[in-house]
């Protein structure tokens, strides 16, 4: 047994070697190193001139690192490591302020006193390890604290404790990709789309501010290859907040409008005109349209509509009110939306305040059955 003594301490040697190695090759820390400050600050303070608290590691950015619920700051820092050169998005949402460091340089500036508020940043990673600094304060009221960072996916992930960053590169082919902002002619209140791929777009009597004035409507059909703007403006309808729907033929079709209108306007993409149709039976804003499987158009559930429906057949050019699809049941939920307290009265609970809290999908069936899918949604 004696000769095998060396070759086991050699062996030892060896892997107490190779451990080291290994562990000098991860560039990134276990966890974040935190510091609780107190004080009452209306503004991130110069955490330099500060002793904290208390000090520790933890798993997450978070306020679980402390009791304190008012007038306190933490500090976490990390050690990241990026796997390719690229672009990398951080974000915070936080209630009071907070930044976000790399390398020293700041990359999302949310300071100062307010209630949960998200602020977001950019910047370009080289493939290695950067220095994470992420800075907070509340003082009093609600406390949140939230951090994290995307590449190419949609949406944000929390930075993990070990600093090893993802980056994902989506396909433009797959995915699509924005481009810079387009100036537009006009605040564009309604769109369609046009068979030949441009796009019909309007605002009202104005093109950048609620409507006053005569009777007018703002138009224009983009065009995305040239990214150009004609005008198409129709002088005797004002369509601000119509119903919309399309025709199997590519016409637009635009039902009632500003303030509360009969009027029924159509617009031919193969002339860029506008023409007059028929008046509906009922005045209709911020009406719901939809157009069914036998190329008729029903409209319902608008403003000044009470719990009545109508039926549009282009090919007669005709209105008629269909009394079987009653919509109290959606009228009698508005007025209970409308009775509801508003304390604050920073908003007008308007009826169509009803429209945007339910989130429906109104199908037509071929049997031309009209059916309403879709669920509650929390703003």
């Amino acid at each position: 047994m004696t000769p095998q003594r060396p070759r086991c301490r050699r062996l030892a040697l060896l892997l107490a070697g190779l451990l080291a190695a290994s562990s000098m090759a991860l560039p990134a820390s276990a966890d974040f190193d935190y510091e609780v400050y107190d004080g009452s600050f209306d503004e991130l303070p110069v955490f330099s001139g500060l002793t904290p608290i208390a000090t520790g590691q933890s798993s997450t950015i978070s306020l679980g690192v402390t009791s304190q619920t008012d007038t306190f700051a933490l500090v976490f820092t990390n050690t990241l490591n990026a796997p390719t050169t690229g672009e990398y998005e951080f974000f915070t949402n936080s209630d009071d302020g907070s930044r976000l460091y790399i390398d020293g340089s700041l990359v999302v500036d949310n300071d100062g006193l307010h209630g949960a508020r998200v602020r977001t940043g950019a910047t370009t990673l080289t493939a290695g390890t950067h220095t994470l600094r992420v800075e907070f304060f509340e003082k009093t009221g609600g406390q949140v604290l939230e951090v994290g960072y995307k590449t190419g996916n949609p949406d944000y992930e929390p930075i993990p404790a070990d600093g090893q960053l993802a980056f994902i590169q989506l396909d433009p082919a797959d995915y699509g990709l924005w481009g810079p902002v387009i100036t537009w002619p006009h605040i564009a209140i309604s769109a369609a789309n046009l068979p030949d791929g441009r796009v019909l777009s309007w605002s009202s009597t104005e093109t950048n501010a609620f409507p006053s004035g005569p009777t007018f409507t703002h138009a224009s059909v983009f065009d995305p290859v040239g990214e150009s703007f004609l005008n198409v403006d129709s002088n005797f309808h004002d369509m601000f907040c119509a119903g919309i729907s399309t025709l199997e033929s590519g016409v637009i079709v635009a039902a009632g409008g500003n303030p509360s209108d009969r009027r029924t306007s159509s617009f031919d993409p193969a002339t860029l005109t506008w023409n007059a149709l028929s008046d509906m039976n009922d005045l209709r804003w911020y009406g719901t349209n939809v157009t069914l499987p036998d190329n008729t158009i029903w409209a319902t559930f608008a403003k000044d509509a009470g719990n009545r429906s109508e039926r549009y057949d282009p090919a007669t050019d005709t209105w008629t009110q269909t009394p079987n699809a009653n919509m109290q049941t959606l009228v009698s939920e508005q007025s209970a939306i409308n009775a509801a307290p508003n304390p604050s009265g920073a908003l007008g609970q308007e009826w169509w305040a009803h429209m945007a809290e339910e989130s429906f999908l109104w199908l037509g069936t071929p049997d031309t059955v009209i059916k309403k899918a879709g669920k509650k949604v929390a703003w």
